[in-house]
């Protein structure tokens, strides 16, 4: 698993979307030109892209080819291949679709005007789509009229099979695309579906004559059941919905069942929305890699997506990055013409939430305590983001500490999002993912570099991104989540060249205890004494608990509000259980105190986890708060925690409760 900038923890996947190379093999006549866009410019742009951090997976939508050759598609093996070199990922991770330019129009034209004609006469569509499926073949149809058009693709599923190896993703009879899952190591699984819309391509004149077939596309998009896939689920097409005879009904199948739709052909970068009532689908379009008559006149091009997912694989944002050839110059740059808010090629999209009145007749829960908050969902701790933004600002560097689920990783992410937007070369990593695995991967995942296997090798590799990303004024700034996993696993050379660097790299970490009482647990000193700013994360200011409370406002009746704060006080994470159990409950018409028996039974486990992480001491004074208020020297380290509040009594009805049930 990767991670790069701006992410909420554990969900983002980064995809390089190509499409269109139309590779003449041995016809080309100006390979110049080629090799002006895609020869060494093309390689720097790879470069520059992987410095945004690693590429997951490469996707290309069509037209690998121009007249679906066979020493085409040997040049575009070469092409593509250097590709996934370059930037290191695997050929499992790469994934193709044909185009109409990867048809050979020059085989089996008899059988194609047959099966246009077949398609565009009253024949039923449902017996078609069944006989693709490998049914029997429709009324006044030849048997072998289907394997015959297909042959036209032949060259193209060779090449996918050989070059590529990856057979799976070939057309054959009984299924024209592909479905491939892929666990990233995200907690939710990947669906990655490209679905055939070439194998009817035959001329000059396809718009409106091309068919996807309902029963193709559904086999793809669902599990065994028939149901939709559980995760992220991503649709690969050349061709627009609009050019297809059955888009409109193959559009409104997808309602529920794909997330998003990365498609090629039209040579344009475009972000677009289809709605219809009760249904939106989401699509990116790829320019052209090279434009087959324009060439390096044309302004080719390519984008990165970043795509930011729930707990169970929903996305809520994606990070665009457009990537354009310049024919004047004969470089790649990033692309701010296609839409007023990009800012350096860059262009976020917040995909819409359902609104919080629709929330109670909807499926999604308005609170989310186990996903890190983002704007506009982070409220609160205003202080705390100034100071840290503040030290970041002024070249220092800070540990964040708090409990688990207070609030760590969500104040990271919205910090990070505020470096983005300042201009500062900043990068969010967690010790829980991959990066958290070594040195090298974790100096990998923060500069896009790969580096020796040895701590100084990883160390150096640091160190120069660092003062390379330096701009004046702005040290480049390093956030690293859950850092008390790292301290056991790197060796502890890594961390002594780490706080060599902090003169020209502002280091943030967050962990769940201080920093020096993890070194002193494992029998060392830390090394980064007096270097860190220590930064206690506890409970959120009572107009951002008022907030949170209120989110449930559409949904339940105001007495709902009173109970979470009653209950959670001014815990965040305390609050969001809360009101998904009672927004949860009433929306399946079970009782609010059923809602507070699950609330109970779950903020329970969470607060006896807790408790064995306290001093016997501490757990006397938060025992004897329940009766009267703490000392403000006795309760100090409790109130950095969050146990307690600022008059030394528990945060909520929760502890209190919970206390009194253990006492029993």
């Amino acid at each position: 698993m990767h991670y790069w900038e701006v992410r909420a923890l554990g969900s983002q996947v980064r995809i390089l979307h190509l499409s269109d190379l139309h590779s003449r093999g041995d016809r080309e006549s100006e390979t110049w030109r080629r090799r002006r866009v895609l020869g060494p410019p093309w390689e720097r742009n790879l470069e520059t892209i992987r410095e945004d951090g690693p590429i997951d997976l490469v996707f290309f939508t069509g037209d690998a080819a121009d007249w679906g050759l066979p020493n085409e598609f040997t040049a575009a093996s070469d092409f593509f291949l250097s590709i996934l070199d370059k930037l290191k990922v695997p050929r499992e991770r790469f994934f193709v679709i044909p185009g109409n330019h990867d048809v050979r129009r020059d085989v089996e034209p008899g059988a194609w005007q047959k099966m246009r004609a077949l398609l565009g006469s009253a024949n039923d569509p449902l017996d078609v789509a069944r006989w693709a499926a490998g049914g029997r073949p429709p009324f006044g149809a030849e048997a072998d009229l289907l394997d015959r058009v297909l042959e036209r693709l032949q060259p193209y599923s060779e090449w996918v099979s050989n070059s590529l190896g990856r057979p799976e993703l070939a057309p054959r009879k009984g299924t024209l695309g592909f479905h491939s899952e892929l666990d990233l190591g995200l907690g939710y699984p990947v669906h990655i579906i490209g679905l055939n819309t070439a194998w009817m391509c035959g001329d000059d004149s396809d718009a409106g004559k091309l068919w996807a077939l309902d029963d193709q596309l559904m086999r793809l998009v669902s599990d065994a059941r028939g149901g939709p896939l559980q995760g992220l689920r991503i649709l690969l097409m050349h061709h627009p919905f609009d050019q297809l005879a059955d888009g409109a009904e193959c559009r409104a199948l997808l309602a529920g069942r794909v997330d998003l739709v990365l498609r090629g052909h039209l040579h344009k970068e475009e972000v677009g929305t289809w709605s219809d009532p009760g249904n939106t689908i989401r699509q990116l379009a790829a320019g052209c890699l090279y434009e087959g008559w324009r060439a390096d006149y044309w302004p080719n091009s390519c984008h990165v997506l970043g795509i930011d997912s729930s707990p169970a694989g929903q996305p809520h944002r994606i990070q665009l990055r457009f990537r354009a050839f310049s024919p004047h110059s004969g470089q790649w740059f990033d692309d701010d013409s296609l839409y007023p808010e990009t800012r350096s090629g860059r262009l976020m999209w917040n995909l819409p939430r359902p609104t919080m009145a629709a929330a109670a007749g909807s499926e999604v829960n308005p609170y989310d305590p186990w996903t890190p908050a983002v704007p506009p969902g982070f409220v609160g701790r205003n202080g705390t983001l100034a100071r840290l933004q503040k030290a970041i600002a002024e070249g220092r560097s800070v540990s964040l500490v708090g409990d688990w689920r207070i609030g760590k990783s969500s104040l990271l992410t919205t910090c990070m999002l505020g470096l983005h937007e300042s201009g500062r070369t900043a990068k969010l990593l967690s010790g829980q993912g991959r990066e958290g695995t070594s040195p090298a991967i974790f100096v990998e995942c923060a500069t896009g570099v790969r580096s020796g296997d040895t701590p100084d090798a990883a160390a150096d590799t640091l160190s120069n991104w660092a003062r390379q990303a330096h701009k004046p004024g702005m040290l480049p700034a390093l956030l690293v989540d859950e850092f008390d996993a790292v301290v056991t696993r790197f060796d502890p050379r890594f961390f002594e060249r780490l706080r060599g660097m902090l003169d020209y790299l502002c280091l943030v970490i967050s962990s769940s205890r201080e920093i020096d009482r993890i070194y002193k647990d494992i029998g060392r000193t830390s090394p980064f004494v007096n270097r860190l700013e220590l930064c206690w994360v506890g409970l959120i200011e009572d107009e951002a608990a008022e907030e949170l409370a209120r989110r449930s406002a559409p949904v339940l009746p105001p007495s709902a509000r009173i109970m979470v704060r009653e209950w959670a006080g001014r815990h965040p994470f305390f609050i969001q259980l809360f009101g998904r159990k009672l927004v949860d409950s009433c929306r399946y018409g079970e009782s609010a105190e059923c809602a507070l028996e699950q609330f109970l039974a779950e903020g329970g486990s969470r607060l006896r986890e807790l408790w064995g992480t306290l001093s016997e001491r501490d757990q006397q004074i938060i025992r004897a708060s329940v009766d009267a208020p703490q000392t403000e020297s006795a309760a100090r380290s409790l109130r950095r925690r969050g146990l307690l509040t600022e008059d030394g009594r528990p945060f909520g009805r929760l502890l209190t409760e919970w206390l009194l049930e253990e006492k029993r």
